[in-house]
């Protein structure tokens, strides 16, 4: 379905969905920081949480919530607590930086996420990927000047 502008509702929802994922991921510091919670209990709290919604979103959209193959379910599993280690040793860098620096820190993975794919998976940037990463450099570079 599109509407008088091209853009399909679709894709309107999608930028919504990914709008609200942006803000609940960067006010996520400033909920642990005033949550007085240990780096271990915020990310047991987070991951719980974060499953439960998930899990209601399946069940929303009507897609199965189990998976059939065993490896894919031990690699899910692997995957989880590899998340659940990186939450906890973030909340750590909470606690130790403080939430803004802290959200800084996080948010530095679109640079190294972007050399991975560069350099082991040969990926092609586009012009407007390119622009993009130089802006997000550039805000970086002027939240870090002293």
């Amino acid at each position: 379905m599109q509407s008088s502008n091209g853009v399909t509702l679709s894709s309107n929802r999608a930028i919504v969905e990914l709008t609200l994922g942006g803000l609940m991921l960067s006010l996520s510091a400033l909920a642990v920081a005033f949550a007085h919670i240990g780096a271990g209990g915020a990310g047991f709290y987070r991951m719980l949480i974060a499953s439960v919604l998930f899990y209601m979103l399946l069940r929303v959209r009507r897609q199965p919530a189990r998976l059939a193959h065993p490896r894919a379910r031990r690699y899910t599993a692997l995957a989880g607590v590899f998340l659940a280690i990186d939450l906890i040793l973030w909340h750590h860098s909470i606690y130790i930086v403080g939430p803004g620096i802290g959200s800084i820190l996080t948010n530095c993975q679109v640079f190294f996420m972007t050399l991975l794919g560069l350099c082991l998976l040969k990926e092609k940037p586009s012009l407007y990927f390119v622009a993009s990463i130089s802006l997000a450099f550039v805000g970086l570079y002027l939240l870090l000047l002293p």
